[in-house]
């Protein structure tokens, strides 16, 4: 399995990347499952809203929300949301089929790397059961390590990662990297 892990800080395009691998992917007949995280932002630019996109279907589901610009009032989750993507990938992705796959989750965070919640049992379970050729991930510069720490522990080889760090500037510097990572699957 290959795996691109993009990371940034907030506002970098981090998802927007996302959403051009899937095009990419889309394009080259390869099997895309997962979800984009799409956040509603306040005046402080700090998220309030998220949602998640399931990519092959197009199905949002709202996963965590709190007060507009109240960032010291904590989300509340929904781990529905988290498990209906988790489930309709993995039965899609589970299915035989001749064409690569692909699998992109947009983002794994302190909810999935400190607390064990959120994508979590979808990210386990991808590493686990190896059901994809290629895995799209996201996180926040800050959390790189611990992402790349997980991965070592399920045994994957450094050299199937390739990390990729923007900063909202480098857009064709990012996008020659994604489309290079889809043509490695």
């Amino acid at each position: 399995m290959h795996i691109l892990v993009i990371s940034g800080a907030l506002g970098a395009g981090k998802t927007s990347l996302c959403m051009s691998v899937f095009h990419a992917a889309k394009t080259r007949n390869i099997l895309c499952e997962g979800c984009l995280e799409l956040s509603e932002r306040g005046d402080d630019m700090v998220p309030y809203r998220i949602q998640l996109l399931d990519l092959a279907r197009g199905t949002i589901y709202l996963a965590a929300e709190r007060p507009k610009n109240r960032e010291n009032i904590p989300f509340t989750f929904y781990p529905e949301a988290f498990a209906r993507i988790r489930e309709s990938s993995i039965q899609a992705l589970g299915q035989s089929t001749r064409l690569k796959r692909l699998c992109i989750i947009d983002e794994v965070g302190p909810l999935e790397l400190e607390r064990n919640r959120g994508h979590f049992k979808f990210l386990k379970a991808i590493l686990d059961v190896t059901l994809v050729d290629g895995l799209v991930m996201t996180v926040r510069s800050s959390l790189q390590e611990a992402l790349v720490s997980i991965l070592e522990k399920h045994k994957i080889s450094l050299q199937n990662i390739q990390l990729l760090e923007i900063d909202g500037h480098s857009s064709a510097t990012s996008q020659g990297a994604a489309s290079f990572f889809i043509e490695t699957i």
